[in-house]
């Protein structure tokens, strides 16, 4: 679904509407039956909005196709973040917000630029957010709201990022990193289902979510949970129970 809202956002780049004739037009390859189904499901996800009738428009910056659904906390990082002018993102759940699978409340993963890690460490902790940064620390301190967290990672390829948020390959290899790194509060069996759910219906690109591993320097896991994703369920069942009995 994103790889077309891809297509149809650079096809239409600037333009304030678009009608369901013109992508016809532009995508005059493809059969109107399933341009118009992806047309709906595109609005239904959030990705575009319905103007009127055969007439279709993208959101824009604040008017984001995340913002409204962040938890209160994001919106208010996110907003403290866009006056500052510091390069980042946020990740994790809030870059998977289209799949609607965010819990209540959860801690903040924030991607920023090399350079402006201090800046802003200093700049929401001014802002009462409890900042975990560099990976050299878990999530604790069990005083402070899980929302009240925010989980700085650096990054340096800022283009996984769009209007501040991450896309949704960046989110879930970074809500991996976080759980399997820093003591992230989701469990790991849920991260499992997610990427054989998202991977079968093409939610993400195989190719994007390797790049994303790659920037946090996991790219090997990542290699071994796509192939297992490509076995039959009772030869992933063997490695897994093999592996786990070997590590016990």
């Amino acid at each position: 679904m994103r790889r077309v809202y891809d297509l149809i956002k650079e096809s239409f780049q600037g333009c304030q509407e678009f009608t369901t004739q013109e992508v016809y037009k532009a995508f005059s390859d493809m059969k109107k039956n399933t341009l118009s189904w992806y047309l709906h499901m595109l609005v239904q996800k959030n990705y575009i909005k319905s103007i009127r009738h055969g007439v279709y428009g993208f959101y824009q910056h604040e008017d984001t196709i995340y913002y409204e659904q962040m938890q209160r906390s994001s919106r208010e990082a996110y907003d403290l973040m866009r006056q500052s002018g510091l390069g980042f993102y946020l990740s994790g759940w809030d870059g998977l917000l289209t799949e609607k699978l965010n819990p209540a409340a959860y801690p903040i993963i924030m991607v920023v630029e090399r350079g402006c890690m201090y800046d802003v460490v200093q700049y929401l902790t001014d802002n009462e957010f409890r900042v975990y940064h560099d990976g050299r620390e878990t999530l604790g301190d069990e005083s402070t709201p899980d929302d009240r967290k925010v989980l700085l990672m650096r990054g340096s390829n800022m283009d996984f990022g769009e209007y501040g948020v991450a896309c949704a390959e960046k989110g879930f290899a970074d809500l991996y990193y976080a759980v399997t790194r820093m003591g992230y509060p989701t469990a790991s069996e849920q991260l499992v289902e997610m990427q054989f759910d998202f991977l079968k219906r093409g939610i993400m690109s195989v190719a994007r979510l390797k790049d994303s591993a790659k920037e946090l320097g996991i790219k090997t896991e990542f290699e071994f949970m796509l192939q297992m994703a490509l076995l039959p369920d009772e030869a992933a069942n063997f490695f897994i129970h093999g592996l786990m009995s070997e590590r016990a």
